[in-house]
């Protein structure tokens, strides 16, 4: 398991703020297992977990049922708006929706104060159920092909999520110590 920085990325790099108020925001595919490790990342390094999508479905209801009502568009002005609202958190581990990145303004909002890491997981072992962007024939190789140069652009560096949970766990907190080492900061000269 290894974690690697994507070739083509955003050029205003690591925020500068200390190590300890820099978030780890997840970004990946819907099902690429953002949460779950966002959870277990959290743990480990003591810090505040927000699942962007749970934030909204805990304010406006299931998100499949926002999206089957209302639209995608709807869903992302919500999603917008949770991304809004956590603009000025510190310190936390945020797992994004997989369609975040769609819109550069929830990124650069995240970006002042966080580090972008893409999880990877291959397309045959992402899971699909309760995400209706998801389903049907050739939606995840679609998804893939809008989302990828997305997620490029904007990852400090990239996690395989193809294996074994621990391992992308341990990649994980790797490649997020390694960004905000205290030696990597212009702060800490």
């Amino acid at each position: 398991m290894h974690s690697e920085r994507p070739t083509e990325t955003h050029n205003s790099g690591v925020p500068l703020l200390p190590p300890g108020e820099t978030n780890l925001v997840l970004i990946g595919m819907p099902g690429c297992g953002k949460t779950t490790l966002g959870m277990l990342a959290a743990e480990k390094l003591g810090r505040p977990f927000l699942s962007l999508d749970s934030a909204v479905a805990e304010r406006f209801g299931p998100i499949e049922e926002i999206i089957k009502t209302k639209g995608e568009e709807h869903f992302r002005d919500l999603e917008s708006s949770a991304v809004l609202a956590c603009a000025d958190l510190k310190g936390f581990v945020i797992a994004t929706g997989g369609g975040a990145v769609l819109r550069p303004g929830n990124m650069e909002t995240l970006r002042k104060n966080s580090i972008f890491i893409w999880v990877k997981r291959p397309l045959s072992l992402l899971d699909t159920e309760g995400r209706p962007l998801s389903k049907g024939p050739g939606a995840l190789e679609k998804l893939r092909e809008i989302r990828y140069p997305v997620y490029s652009f904007w990852a400090d560096a990239c996690v395989d999520n193809g294996s074994s949970t621990e391992e992308a766990l341990s990649a994980l907190i790797s490649a997020f110590c390694e960004l905000t080492k205290p030696s990597r900061s212009p702060l800490a000269h």
